[in-house]
């Protein structure tokens, strides 16, 4: 994942906090549950995946802009 995000020159580091982020937030604009997030991320808390819900679609798409 580092090498493609070097190729396509994406200026920030590649972390796993930042793959879960994405997968989180992937996972809720398809519709799937705070509940289904919780368990897919093994969190033990419901507050911590309201954070990964706050993301709105419109700033995701920015997001995506910039790096494609």
């Amino acid at each position: 994942v580092r090498k493609a995000a070097t190729r396509v020159l994406y200026p920030h580091k590649i972390t796993t906090y930042w793959l879960r982020h994405s997968l989180a937030t992937h996972m809720l604009e398809k519709g799937a549950s705070t509940r289904e997030v919780q368990h897919q991320l093994t969190h033990s808390s419901l507050e911590l995946i309201e954070r990964y819900a706050k993301v709105t679609k419109t700033g995701l798409s920015r997001v995506m802009a910039r790096i494609t």
